[in-house]
């Protein structure tokens, strides 16, 4: 069975907004992705099923436990305002990393693997 992906480029305080569209038309930043690309980057076929840049759609997807991997490019900036990758209200999730590598560029290429719903360690008692 195939695999679903959530890929996302995503800033070390977790902006994933690239550019002004819309509502948030007054972004500032713009495509601040573009000094890191390479024409190698993510030239490579495969048989999973990618989402690729939709806040909204995947959400949905954690939410309903679809995604069974989300691999986040990480990127060396931090923006301090812009669209959220996980949206306020999204369910508690837990997922192991598969994977990690840097790049000569300073982003950090993080896979996980979803784990299920988030575990928590009882309180202890004072």
């Amino acid at each position: 069975m195939r695999k679903l992906k959530i890929f996302e480029h995503i800033s070390l305080d977790g902006v994933i907004q690239v550019r002004g569209s819309g509502e948030d038309g007054d972004y500032p930043y713009g495509d601040w992705t573009a000094p890191y690309r390479t024409p190698a980057g993510r030239d490579a076929d495969g048989r999973d099923l990618i989402l690729w840049g939709s806040s909204t759609l995947t959400s949905i997807l954690l939410e309903h436990g679809l995604a069974d991997e989300v691999v986040l490019l990480v990127y060396p900036v931090l923006l301090g305002k812009g669209k959220r990758f996980f949206a306020e209200g999204t369910p508690p999730r837990a997922f192991e990393l598969a994977s990690t590598k840097p790049l000569s560029s300073g982003i950090v290429i993080n896979a996980y693997n979803a784990a299920g719903p988030l575990k928590n360690h009882p309180q202890e008692a004072n």
